[in-house]
Protein backbone atom coordinates (compact mmCIF):
# COMPACT_ATOMS: atom_id res chain seq x y z
CA UNK A 1 0.00 0.00 0.00
CA UNK A 2 2.77 2.02 0.99
CA UNK A 3 4.51 1.55 -2.41
CA UNK A 4 1.20 2.39 -4.21
CA UNK A 5 0.82 5.80 -2.44
CA UNK A 6 4.21 6.87 -3.23
CA UNK A 7 3.90 5.99 -7.08
CA UNK A 8 0.81 7.80 -7.10
CA UNK A 9 2.53 10.92 -5.04
CA UNK A 10 5.02 11.15 -7.83
CA UNK A 11 2.91 10.75 -10.40
CA UNK A 12 1.20 14.09 -9.16
CA UNK A 13 5.08 15.71 -8.37
CA UNK A 14 5.35 15.04 -12.15
CA UNK A 15 1.98 16.71 -13.44
CA UNK A 16 2.70 20.22 -12.75
CA UNK A 17 5.91 20.26 -15.37
CA UNK A 18 3.61 18.55 -18.08
CA UNK A 19 1.00 21.22 -17.87
CA UNK A 20 2.40 23.19 -20.84
CA UNK A 21 1.86 20.20 -23.37
CA UNK A 22 -1.02 19.45 -22.01
CA UNK A 23 -2.46 22.98 -22.41
CA UNK A 24 -1.30 22.94 -26.58
CA UNK A 25 -3.57 19.43 -26.51
CA UNK A 26 -6.45 21.20 -25.15
CA UNK A 27 -6.09 24.22 -27.06
CA UNK A 28 -6.04 22.44 -30.62
CA UNK A 29 -8.43 20.21 -29.87
CA UNK A 30 -10.85 22.34 -27.76
CA UNK A 31 -9.99 25.91 -28.25
CA UNK A 32 -9.48 26.87 -24.57
CA UNK A 33 -7.07 29.94 -23.80
CA UNK A 34 -3.12 28.69 -23.44
CA UNK A 35 -3.30 31.87 -20.96
CA UNK A 36 -5.11 29.53 -18.41
CA UNK A 37 -2.97 26.74 -19.10
CA UNK A 38 0.34 28.32 -18.60
CA UNK A 39 -0.87 30.36 -15.66
CA UNK A 40 -1.85 26.91 -13.85
CA UNK A 41 1.41 25.94 -14.74
CA UNK A 42 3.41 28.39 -12.60
CA UNK A 43 0.71 28.87 -10.17
CA UNK A 44 1.06 24.80 -9.91
CA UNK A 45 4.91 24.97 -9.35
CA UNK A 46 5.26 27.28 -7.51
CA UNK A 47 3.32 25.86 -5.11
CA UNK A 48 4.87 22.63 -5.46
CA UNK A 49 8.51 24.13 -5.06
CA UNK A 50 6.85 26.39 -1.44
CA UNK A 51 5.87 22.52 -0.16
CA UNK A 52 9.20 21.27 -1.21
CA UNK A 53 10.96 24.19 1.27
CA UNK A 54 8.50 23.41 3.64
CA UNK A 55 9.64 19.78 4.00
CA UNK A 56 11.55 19.70 7.42
CA UNK A 57 13.10 16.34 6.43
CA UNK A 58 16.15 18.14 5.64
CA UNK A 59 17.48 14.82 3.36
CA UNK A 60 14.40 14.50 1.53
CA UNK A 61 13.93 18.49 0.66
CA UNK A 62 17.83 18.37 -0.73
CA UNK A 63 17.19 15.30 -2.62
CA UNK A 64 14.10 16.79 -4.28
CA UNK A 65 15.75 19.74 -5.29
CA UNK A 66 18.86 18.34 -6.52
CA UNK A 67 16.43 15.57 -8.92
CA UNK A 68 14.74 18.99 -10.03
CA UNK A 69 18.31 20.94 -10.59
CA UNK A 70 19.49 17.69 -12.53
CA UNK A 71 16.37 17.36 -14.65
CA UNK A 72 16.71 21.03 -15.25
CA UNK A 73 20.62 21.16 -16.67
CA UNK A 74 19.48 17.52 -18.47
CA UNK A 75 16.66 19.84 -20.15
CA UNK A 76 18.99 22.38 -21.03
CA UNK A 77 21.77 19.81 -23.16
CA UNK A 78 18.74 17.78 -24.36
CA UNK A 79 17.19 21.08 -25.68
CA UNK A 80 19.67 22.31 -27.46
CA UNK A 81 20.66 18.90 -29.35
CA UNK A 82 17.34 18.41 -29.77
CA UNK A 83 17.29 22.24 -31.84
CA UNK A 84 21.06 21.32 -33.18
CA UNK A 85 20.21 17.84 -34.89
CA UNK A 86 16.72 19.46 -36.25
CA UNK A 87 18.81 22.03 -38.06
CA UNK A 88 21.86 19.67 -39.22
CA UNK A 89 19.42 16.84 -41.03
CA UNK A 90 17.27 19.57 -42.60
CA UNK A 91 20.75 21.43 -44.26
CA UNK A 92 22.72 18.09 -44.72
CA UNK A 93 19.62 16.49 -46.39
CA UNK A 94 18.14 20.22 -47.93
CA UNK A 95 14.84 19.54 -46.71
CA UNK A 96 12.45 21.95 -47.40
CA UNK A 97 10.78 21.81 -43.94
CA UNK A 98 11.31 25.02 -41.60
CA UNK A 99 11.78 23.34 -38.35
CA UNK A 100 11.67 26.43 -36.09
CA UNK A 101 8.30 27.91 -37.67
CA UNK A 102 7.16 26.11 -34.96
CA UNK A 103 7.79 29.02 -32.83
CA UNK A 104 5.48 31.31 -34.61
CA UNK A 105 2.79 29.29 -34.45
CA UNK A 106 3.24 28.42 -30.47
CA UNK A 107 3.40 32.22 -30.17
CA UNK A 108 0.19 32.87 -32.16
CA UNK A 109 -1.63 30.35 -29.70
CA UNK A 110 -0.38 31.95 -27.08
CA UNK A 111 -0.62 35.60 -27.42
CA UNK A 112 -4.25 35.01 -28.87
CA UNK A 113 -4.11 38.24 -30.87
CA UNK A 114 -2.16 39.85 -34.22
CA UNK A 115 1.29 40.43 -32.90
CA UNK A 116 4.73 40.64 -35.15
CA UNK A 117 6.58 38.25 -36.28
CA UNK A 118 9.16 38.74 -33.71
CA UNK A 119 7.10 38.51 -31.04
CA UNK A 120 5.25 35.28 -32.17
CA UNK A 121 8.82 33.93 -32.88
CA UNK A 122 9.87 35.13 -29.19
CA UNK A 123 7.07 33.95 -27.09
CA UNK A 124 7.31 30.59 -29.06
CA UNK A 125 10.62 29.88 -28.33
CA UNK A 126 10.19 30.79 -24.66
CA UNK A 127 7.62 27.89 -24.74
CA UNK A 128 9.56 25.50 -26.30
CA UNK A 129 12.06 26.11 -24.09
CA UNK A 130 9.99 25.94 -21.08
CA UNK A 131 8.58 22.50 -22.91
CA UNK A 132 12.24 20.97 -22.86
CA UNK A 133 12.92 21.96 -19.42
CA UNK A 134 10.18 20.30 -17.76
CA UNK A 135 9.12 17.29 -19.72
CA UNK A 136 13.04 16.47 -18.96
CA UNK A 137 12.39 17.38 -14.89
CA UNK A 138 9.02 15.54 -15.11
CA UNK A 139 10.97 12.43 -16.55
CA UNK A 140 13.68 12.77 -13.77
CA UNK A 141 10.74 12.64 -11.06
CA UNK A 142 8.87 9.91 -13.00
CA UNK A 143 11.81 7.90 -14.06
CA UNK A 144 14.38 8.31 -11.31
CA UNK A 145 17.59 6.22 -12.46
CA UNK A 146 16.25 4.01 -14.59
CA UNK A 147 17.62 2.53 -17.84
CA UNK A 148 18.71 5.41 -19.68
CA UNK A 149 16.28 3.91 -22.94
CA UNK A 150 13.33 4.68 -20.96
CA UNK A 151 14.51 8.68 -22.14
CA UNK A 152 13.74 7.68 -25.27
CA UNK A 153 10.37 6.23 -25.20
CA UNK A 154 9.64 9.25 -23.22
CA UNK A 155 11.14 10.93 -25.96
CA UNK A 156 8.90 8.72 -28.30
CA UNK A 157 5.94 9.42 -26.38
CA UNK A 158 6.40 13.22 -26.57
CA UNK A 159 6.81 12.51 -30.74
CA UNK A 160 3.54 10.31 -30.86
CA UNK A 161 1.69 13.26 -29.41
CA UNK A 162 3.55 15.37 -31.60
CA UNK A 163 2.61 13.64 -34.80
CA UNK A 164 -1.21 13.82 -33.64
CA UNK A 165 -1.27 17.13 -32.58
CA UNK A 166 0.66 18.99 -34.94
CA UNK A 167 -1.30 18.81 -38.18
CA UNK A 168 -4.18 19.71 -36.62
CA UNK A 169 -2.74 23.44 -36.86
CA UNK A 170 0.15 23.05 -38.80
CA UNK A 171 -0.02 23.23 -42.66
CA UNK A 172 2.68 20.18 -42.96
CA UNK A 173 0.99 17.73 -44.64
CA UNK A 174 2.62 18.15 -48.05
CA UNK A 175 6.17 17.46 -46.03
CA UNK A 176 4.48 14.80 -43.38
CA UNK A 177 7.95 12.80 -44.42
CA UNK A 178 10.25 15.45 -44.10
CA UNK A 179 8.88 16.45 -40.35
CA UNK A 180 8.35 12.89 -39.21
CA UNK A 181 12.48 12.06 -40.15
CA UNK A 182 13.35 15.45 -38.26
CA UNK A 183 11.52 15.36 -35.60
CA UNK A 184 12.10 11.76 -34.71
CA UNK A 185 15.73 11.90 -34.82
CA UNK A 186 15.20 14.95 -32.77
CA UNK A 187 13.47 13.35 -30.08
CA UNK A 188 15.85 10.57 -30.39
CA UNK A 189 18.51 13.02 -29.17
CA UNK A 190 16.45 14.83 -26.34
CA UNK A 191 15.31 11.05 -24.61
CA UNK A 192 18.91 9.60 -25.33
CA UNK A 193 20.15 12.98 -23.25
CA UNK A 194 17.94 12.97 -20.65
CA UNK A 195 17.84 9.10 -20.13
CA UNK A 196 21.87 8.69 -20.26
CA UNK A 197 21.53 11.86 -17.27
CA UNK A 198 19.63 10.37 -15.00
CA UNK A 199 20.30 7.11 -15.21
CA UNK A 200 24.29 8.21 -14.06
CA UNK A 201 23.00 10.60 -11.76
CA UNK A 202 21.26 8.59 -9.75
CA UNK A 203 23.68 5.87 -10.19
CA UNK A 204 26.51 8.02 -8.88
CA UNK A 205 24.59 8.86 -6.10
CA UNK A 206 23.54 5.51 -5.15
CA UNK A 207 19.65 6.11 -4.79
CA UNK A 208 18.83 4.56 -7.70
CA UNK A 209 15.77 6.17 -7.89
CA UNK A 210 14.42 4.72 -4.24
CA UNK A 211 14.76 8.10 -2.67
CA UNK A 212 11.54 9.58 -1.22
CA UNK A 213 10.24 12.90 -2.87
Amino acid sequence: MEGLLRKIKTFFTSVPFLLSGLGLVVVVFLHFSMYLFLLLQFASLAFLLWLAWQNKNKQSREHFMKIIRTGLLAGIAATAGYDLIRLLIVQIFHFSIRPFDTFKFFGQIIMDQPVSDKIAYTVGFLYHLLNGLTFSIAFFILFKGRHWLYGIAWAFLLELLMLIVYPRFLNIQSVMEEFTIVSCSGHTLYGSIIGVVNYQYFKNNKTKGHGKI
